[in-house]
């Protein structure tokens, strides 16, 4: 699989990027997180009352007890990412406590890099949480998204339709073709 995803990743970034804008990408990304999870709750949670997380993937806790939880605030970013959606990913968590563990945070950026600010504002908020938190971006976050492509035979229009072979059928997702 990694053949085909590096012959398609050039093209693959440019294109999204000329398609996709803001909050598109956040369903896009949380289609795809379904690919890498297929035993999770993969929930689209961004919009006016998101608390902090675009999307949620909950999943079960294997030992039993209450789920884990991984929480993702995407960003549609030029440049750099600021210290000020430590913030967001902060309220993620603090809602969403009294559901279940969370067990990780993940910053998606489109395009911007982050920075030095924001490093250091992580290094606290995994400090005073206890929540590590992952930085995706650029190259890594097209790269997570065109696996779940290629893993399902399907393409992406639209910002949020998959379109693939009739037997192609995501966890959680009614059969589309």
């Amino acid at each position: 699989m990694s053949a085909a995803v590096k012959a398609l990743e050039k093209n693959f970034r440019k294109e999204l990027n000329r398609t996709l804008r803001a909050a598109e990408w956040e369903k896009v990304l949380a289609t795809a997180a379904k690919t890498h999870f297929p035993t999770a709750d993969v929930r689209h949670t961004g919009g006016p009352n998101e608390a902090g997380a675009d999307i949620e993937i909950i999943l079960p806790n294997p030992f039993g007890g209450t789920p884990w939880i991984v929480v993702v605030q995407v960003k549609d970013y030029e440049g750099q990412v600021g210290d000020h959606v430590v913030g967001q990913l902060r309220d993620a968590v603090n809602t969403r406590k009294e559901r279940g563990h969370v067990i990780g945070a993940v910053l998606a950026s489109t395009n911007a890099h982050p920075s030095r600010e924001l490093h250091e504002a992580i290094s606290v908020f995994e400090q005073e949480l206890g929540v590590p938190v992952t930085v995706m971006h650029g190259d890594e976050f097209m790269k997570m998204i065109l696996r779940g492509v290629v893993q399902y035979g399907a393409l992406i229009v639209d910002g949020s339709t998959w379109v693939g072979p009739a037997e192609t059928q995501l966890p959680g997702d009614q059969l589309r073709r």
